[in-house]
């Protein structure tokens, strides 16, 4: 049909929690997040009844389930979309490994570039430290431009002397890309599964960046991971306040992630991101995406919906006042 939506960027998540936590995926810059192709969504409420929310039937429960959260306004049954005409695209997938001193240069030139581009480039830098003279690089993302053009664009970003591998960037129709964009979730669980995020308002400072290396530098490779991805573009188009998600003005969101696959390595993991978040509270802007839930986050409540969490707890009260629907981190 040609039609897409702004997808995701794990191929383990659900269309529901990924819709109601706000929906950052490769087509953010272009479409918008996936809460903004939500039209109408049908719930099944504490009181036990089926009501439909959009934007003209309970507009207070369609603006909370646009970036709210899941889990704590009901049990969502039914979700319609307004699909983006698509028809041809590129999925970009390049792994390099860059020595320390060229990492700092590299991350700074991805945020200059992602603030600069056409909307129809979305990407995300993953970087971790592989080896003590080493980083791994991983640069995934979409775009609807020249190929030709991109191939080159992606060379120069990073620094490579020779022309990219030709399946660093695929071509085709969404259904023919969408493996290269959404490889197999490696079964990940909070059990086995350490998250945390930052919003980035103004690009990071090249002092920032240092900082961040010097901290990577400071503890065995793969200690944590770092993803950034770019947002801005369709995403800032639309009001902090007209839909529950509030970081619309942010250029870049930051997760952190480590894999537990050894217990022993639990302490360390966190203690990297600790570290690494120390560094980046001057430069971040206190928030935090709710889909990337963090435990030990102390003022998640301002963090995942700033300017917004009033509004979201009187209609968390209106709709759930025994607050049936809870969890650790919901607002009842």
């Amino acid at each position: 049909l040609g039609l897409t939506l702004a997808g995701s960027t794990w191929s383990g998540v659900g269309m529901a929690g990924l819709t109601l936590g706000g929906g950052v995926g490769f087509r953010a810059r272009r479409d918008g997040l996936l809460c903004d192709q939500l039209v109408s969504l049908r719930m099944v409420t504490a009181e036990g009844r089926v009501v439909t929310a959009s934007a003209t039937e309970n507009p207070d429960l369609f603006w909370a389930s646009r970036g709210g959260g899941g889990g704590q306004f009901g049990v969502v049954t039914d979700l319609a979309y307004q699909a983006a005409p698509r028809a041809f695209s590129h999925a970009i997938d390049v792994i390099v490994t860059v020595p320390p001193e060229e990492i700092g240069p590299l991350l700074y030139l991805w945020q200059l570039w992602s603030a600069g581009n056409p909307r129809h480039i979305t990407t995300h830098l993953a970087l971790f430290r592989y080896s003590p003279r080493s980083f791994f690089v991983h640069l995934t993302g979409q775009s609807d431009g020249d190929r030709t053009a991109l191939r080159e664009e992606l060379r120069l970003l990073l620094r490579q002397s020779r022309p990219l591998p030709e399946d660093s960037v695929q071509s085709g129709s969404m259904a023919e890309i969408l493996d290269q964009m959404h490889p197999p979730a490696a079964g990940l669980t909070p059990a086995n599964f350490l998250s945390r995020s930052h919003m980035v308002g103004d690009l990071l400072p090249p002092e920032a960046i240092d900082a961040l290396i010097v901290t990577l530098m400071a503890f065995p490779a793969e200690s944590v991971k770092l993803v950034f991805e770019a947002l801005g573009g369709a995403v800032s188009d639309i009001a902090t306040t007209a839909t529950a998600f509030v970081h619309r003005k942010a250029s870049a969101l930051i997760q952190m992630t480590g894999e537990i696959w050894d217990e022993n390595t639990r302490s360390l993991r966190r203690t990297a991101m600790n570290a690494v978040s120390s560094v980046l509270a001057p430069y971040v802007t206190g928030g935090a995406y709710v889909n990337y839930p963090d435990p030990d986050l102390a003022n998640w409540q301002s963090a995942y919906w700033g300017e917004n969490r009033d509004r979201l707890r009187r209609i968390k009260t209106a709709w759930d006042p025994e607050n049936l629907f809870r969890h650790a981190q919901s607002l009842g």
